[in-house]
């Protein structure tokens, strides 16, 4: 009989002497231990497998609706209906990672590991912290152009986010090969150690990055400023350029 056929077999985990010539009659060979280990290894192969292919179905056929949830609001009804075409729309994963976490798994695993050199400066914040700014160095063609006009643009990562994170640095690698001065704006004790007992806090974030923002328009008055934002990162940036006044006059 085939190896995998006997793989496929529903055999016993434990074998008395009734048991035992009752397999035998019916299936006319002794199970050994490589017999049951191979089933039981061929079994979870083709349970993950099911498991996998119908998730990834589900996912990539029938989840795929754009969903927005906000708060009911003068505003945010209007934006809502100004991006009624967004959320009519699908989306449609990479077929091969449906779900977030494979996402996450692959992208981790797989994903190229990218080199940044970056320059390190300190700016104090209004209640004396010390904030860290990585600058990244201008790419070898565009070395020559490095002029206190070229554009910034200023990175904030996201919560748990610094400069080393991998997702920054292949952002940072793209933005500097095209020309532009980058840094990374990273958050209050999440690079240097801390010296004041003000933690992190969403409070001390608008502050923070207020006195980020003056160092680099005082340091290049003459560059445009743009700002890229992770996830929380791209939240602090919204608030900033929509609330505070240095930020509609300088982003």
């Amino acid at each position: 009989m085939p190896v995998l056929s006997r793989s496929l077999l529903r055999l016993p985990k434990r074998f008395d002497s009734a048991k035992r010539t009752a397999f035998i009659n019916r299936h006319g060979f002794i199970p050994d231990a490589e017999d049951i280990g191979y089933t039981i290894f061929m079994k979870s192969l083709i349970l993950t497998s099911a498991f996998i292919v119908g998730t990834s179905i589900y996912s990539y056929y029938y989840n795929t609706k754009v969903q927005v949830e906000y708060q009911e609001t003068p505003l945010n009804n209007r934006l809502s209906e100004e991006i009624s075409e967004f959320r009519n729309r699908k989306f449609y994963s990479t077929w091969y990672m449906p779900w977030r976490a494979l996402q996450l798994i692959i992208g981790n695993r797989f994903d190229k590991f990218e080199y940044v050199e970056y320059k390190r400066e300190t700016v104090n914040a209004k209640d004396g912290e010390k904030l860290a700014l990585d600058w990244a160095w201008l790419s070898a063609r565009n070395e020559e152009k490095n002029d206190p006009s070229l554009p910034i643009v200023v990175v904030l990562p996201g919560a748990t986010g610094t400069s080393g994170a991998n997702y920054v640095k292949v952002q940072v690698n793209a933005l500097r090969n095209n020309g532009f001065r980058t840094v990374v704006a990273n958050q209050r004790g999440s690079v240097m150690p801390q010296v004041t007992p003000n933690f992190f806090n969403l409070t001390h974030l608008q502050e923070d990055f207020d006195s980020i923002f003056t160092h680099i328009r005082e340091k290049y008055p003459d560059s445009n400023i743009y700002l890229m934002g992770f996830s929380m990162g791209a939240c602090v940036a919204l608030k900033y350029t929509a609330t505070n006044e240095n930020g509609k006059k300088w982003v």
